[in-house]
C-alpha cells in the first residue's frame, strides 16, 4: 500500500489534513498492511501517523536536509513482525550523497530514494523496500537454504 497524503495546506479547504488524517488512519487499520508507504508527508503529518498507528515504526528522511526538513517519502512497517537491518538515502542528482542536492537542471530539489533492508522476525527471511515520491517497491529476496 502506498499513499500520497498531500501536504498540510490550509488552502485545501475540505481536503485539508486535519479533515483527512482520521479517514486515512481508519483505512490503514481496516486493511491491516504489514508495510505501507507515504509520499509528500511533512514532519507533523509523520508524527500524526505515528501517534494514530502505534504498532508501526518507520524509515524516511526529509528531502530538504536528510533529517526533518521538507517532505518525507517514508515506509511504515509493523515493528512487532519486522526488524530493520540497514537503511540509506540518496538524492536523484549528480551528487546523490548530499542532502537536498539539485541536479539535471532541476528548479527544485529532486526526490530522494529511501532504501532499507528488513527481516521477518519469525522466519528471518530478508527483503528490501525502495521508496520515492511516486512509488514504494518491496523486493523479497528469495534465498535457498542449503
Amino acid at each position: 500500500m502506498s499513499y500520497n497524503i498531500r501536504l498540510d495546506i490550509a488552502q485545501d479547504g475540505q481536503n485539508q489534513w486535519s479533515l483527512r488524517k482520521d479517514r486515512l488512519t481508519s483505512l490503514i487499520r481496516y486493511h491491516r498492511p504489514d508495510i505501507f508507504g507515504v509520499q509528500e508527508a511533512l514532519p507533523q503529518q509523520m508524527a500524526d501517523l505515528k501517534m494514530a498507528l502505534p504498532i508501526f515504526d518507520w524509515y524516511g528522511v526529509g528531502r530538504d536536509d536528510g533529517k526533518n526538513r521538507g517532505e518525507f517519502s517514508a515506509v511504515f512497517y509493523r515493528s512487532d513482525r519486522y526488524e530493520i537491518l540497514d537503511n540509506g538515502t540518496f538524492w536523484l542528482s549528480e551528487t546523490p550523497d548530499i542532502a537536498g542536492s539539485l541536479g539535471w537542471d532541476a528548479a527544485n530539489i529532486r526526490h530522494a530514494v529511501k532504501l532499507a533492508s528488513y527481516k521477518l522476525t519469525s522466519t528471518k527471511r530478508p527483503f528490501f523496500t525502495f521508496a520515492s515520491m511516486k512509488i514504494v517497491f518491496v523486493y523479497l529476496l528469495l534465498v535457498k537454504s542449503a
